[in-house]
């Protein structure tokens, strides 16, 4: 059983606690960032806790989708968890 991931995990604490390889990590984090930037388009302004949970869920099946595609394992929740905030407030701070 994996023990769930903490907010203040590091980057690469969340890769070895997701089981991804360095380039699969890669691979996740641009699907995220890609991710961020169209949830911020539907929700502009808004911190990824205040986006309605069913977008929210929307987007985690998009990001396991994608991750499966590239043939790279699936993301557990709390993995994603840690990291949408993040994405979200980069896209709005940036707009990258």
């Amino acid at each position: 059983m994996r023990i769930s991931l903490q907010r203040n995990a590091t980057a690469e604490e969340a890769r070895t606690a997701a089981g991804l390889s360095v380039l699969q990590w890669r691979s996740f984090y641009r699907i995220t960032r890609l991710e961020a930037r169209a949830i911020t388009k539907d929700y502009p302004g808004l911190s990824w806790a205040n986006i309605p949970a069913f977008a929210q869920e929307q987007v985690f099946e998009r990001v396991k989708a994608q991750l499966a595609s590239e043939h790279c394992p699936t993301v557990e929740l709390d993995i994603f968890l840690w990291r949408m905030p993040t994405a979200v407030r980069d896209q709005r701070n940036t707009g990258m």
